[in-house]
């Protein structure tokens, strides 16, 4: 199981391959990254990170509860934007590791939940596809993936 952390370590092909090895044959896993292109949403969080770069995370939290933001709302918001790698990936680039690793059975989970970036990319795909835009602008999401070995 591995949400959301390969896109913050130095290579995410080498946690894949890590993580199928020390699975039992007939395992499942579950594997989320951050979608490429990331659209508004994360070209905006990548140029919050080269401005907040020089700032220490503790005075970027302190700020955050001075405000009145909850606990858990600052976590979210500066998760992605205090970490020193943050990686986008395609799908193509995913399926491709999995491929690499000797992973054949994997399923890309195309909708997400109310609340997530997904379900919201989904629904605009959707409802908006004359529009070549929407792929610009909401990116392509978070990355979600079923895998067995």
């Amino acid at each position: 199981f591995c949400n959301g952390v390969l896109h913050h370590s130095r290579s995410i092909n080498r946690g894949m391959k890590e993580m199928v090895r020390v699975m039992k044959p007939g395992a499942a896993g579950w594997l989320y990254l951050i979608g490429k292109p990331g659209g508004i949403h994360w070209d905006t969080v990548e140029l919050l990170r080269k401005v907040m770069k020089p700032v220490i995370a503790e005075y970027a939290r302190n700020v955050f509860r001075i405000l009145g933001i909850p606990e858990n709302r600052v976590f979210h918001i500066l998760d992605h934007i205090m970490v020193p790698i943050n990686t986008l990936s395609s799908r193509k680039e995913i399926d491709d590791m999995f491929t690499t690793n000797g992973v054949t059975d994997f399923r890309y989970l195309e909708r997400g939940t109310d609340f997530d970036l997904a379900e919201k990319n989904w629904n605009l795909q959707k409802a908006q596809t004359a529009d070549p835009e929407v792929l610009w602008k909401y990116g392509n999401a978070e990355q979600r993936y079923f895998f067995f070995k």
